[in-house]
């Protein structure tokens, strides 16, 4: 018996070992809740963000560096909704105290075909919040964008509020091919494409994208630069996600709300494998603040800079790195109203640590030390806001991510079955509350 023993130790120990090599995300936060700060300089590179072992900072891009600083983009005022008085049981609210007056009505507690509900969208009013889902030109990215239609997301928005969110799925062009031989990836034809746009209005088409369409070879780039050009419709938050992720607008919503937008800030779930550096947010989910999609979008850089091959969103930290540096005589902007009168309600609150949001429940002392990025904050040279929606954002299996009640997105719903089942949960974790998915 002590023999065996003493072989289990080696191999637990060997197995702890790797998990912190190749994942230290959260063995790196239980380790340095044990220490003393003083002992985490063992371990952690020279930031404190995460493990020194193949650890190196970003490529510094001096095209944009020089641009605009993202605080100085004007954020455009919205078109306020009409609003009544708050009902009993708080249907309709947003959870934000406002209820906002309903001209049609629906029926409820069931998913519908998605008709009628991208095609609200009020191009003349500033978007509160753009909600983007990376999808493709093929035929089974087009069946999941009907099912994602099914289920529409905006379901859970008041009919009243619909205009200040808007929901685009983003894709290129299906690449030229020889022969059908060539199709493996079953690319959808552009009369259908356009049939699908006709039908639903709800396609933002990338054009130039290299081969047609990509994932690590500028699409996000080229998505941002398109969203924030010159003439387009302005937004104060602009997000987005797989189409395998499932968002949770109900909660994300509100905590959205609690944010100040003339702030630089970026947000979602870092990854922080120590191959890669440690500054970007999963693709799973991430947003900007408008100011942050301005300067990106108004970057002069090449179109080889543009296209270089890197994981999208890692590719994505290395932009948000190479922000302009914050002017030395910058003023802060004054902040915009979103709603009228002025809310007081809304939760999830804005974090205690802008790292970690934590809503009243949740929150208690020995929680900071979950947070996973531990650049200053903001940061010194450019005043971003890098807030970490770990929990919040995640696989919707894993233990460690929030119940329906409380997330804002859940991620790796890759069979229509996990996707319908993950909709399906959230919508009973919010009934356990007391609360609808649906408005």
């Amino acid at each position: 018996m002590v023999r065996r023993g003493l072989l289990v130790v080696p191999l637990a120990l060997t197995i702890l070992l790797y998990l912190v090599y190749r994942h230290p995300k959260y063995p790196l936060d239980y380790l340095n809740y044990l220490t003393p700060n003083r002992a985490h300089a063992l371990w952690s590179d020279r930031h404190g963000a995460g493990p020194w072992w193949g650890h190196a900072d970003p490529p510094v891009m001096p095209q944009l560096r020089s641009g605009t600083w993202p605080g100085e983009w004007v954020v455009a005022p919205l078109r306020p909704p009409r609003v009544r008085s708050v009902s009993e049981d708080g249907s309709g609210d947003m959870g934000m105290g406002v209820v906002f007056v309903e001209e049609t009505t629906g029926s409820e507690n069931e998913a519908g075909d998605g008709s009628g509900i991208a095609g609200e969208v009020d191009t003349e009013s500033p978007a509160w919040v753009m909600l983007h889902i990376f999808s493709m030109p093929t035929k089974e990215a087009r069946r999941r964008r009907d099912l994602i239609r099914r289920y529409h997301p905006l379901q859970a928005v008041p009919e009243g509020y619909r205009h200040l969110v808007e929901l685009k799925f983003v894709l290129g062009r299906p690449p030229p091919r020889g022969n059908e031989t060539e199709d493996e990836w079953a690319w959808e034809d552009d009369l259908a494409l356009q049939r699908e746009e006709e039908t639903h209005g709800d396609l933002l088409r990338l054009e130039g994208l290299k081969g047609g369409e990509n994932m690590n070879e500028g699409k996000s780039w080229e998505w941002v630069r398109h969203v924030g050009r010159e003439g387009a419709r302005p937004a104060w938050w602009v997000l987005k996600c797989d189409d395998d992720t499932v968002p949770l607008l109900p909660n994300l919503l509100p905590w959205l709300a609690t944010l100040d937008p003339t702030k630089p800030t970026y947000f979602g779930n870092p990854h922080l494998h120590p191959e890669y550096h440690m500054y970007y947010f999963e693709g799973m989910l991430y947003g900007f603040s408008w100011g942050v999609v301005k300067t990106l979008s108004t970057a002069d850089v090449s179109r080889g800079e543009v296209e270089t091959y890197i994981p999208e969103d890692d590719r994505m930290g290395e932009l948000i790195y190479n922000l302009p540096s914050k002017p030395s005589d910058a003023s802060s902007p004054i902040r915009p109203s979103l709603l009228h009168p002025s809310f007081s309600g809304a939760r999830p609150k804005r974090p205690k640590n802008v790292i970690f949001p934590v809503d009243d429940q949740a929150y208690h002392p020995a929680t900071e030390w979950v947070s996973s990025i531990r650049l200053p904050e903001p940061d010194p040279r450019t005043d971003l806001l890098r807030v970490d929606l770990s929990h919040y954002v995640g696989q919707y299996h894993h233990p460690w991510v929030l119940s329906g009640a409380r997330a804002f997105a859940w991620h790796w719903c890759k069979s229509d079955e996990a996707y319908v089942g993950a909709w399906e949960r959230a919508v009973r974790d919010l009934q356990s509350v007391g609360r609808r998915w649906e408005r």
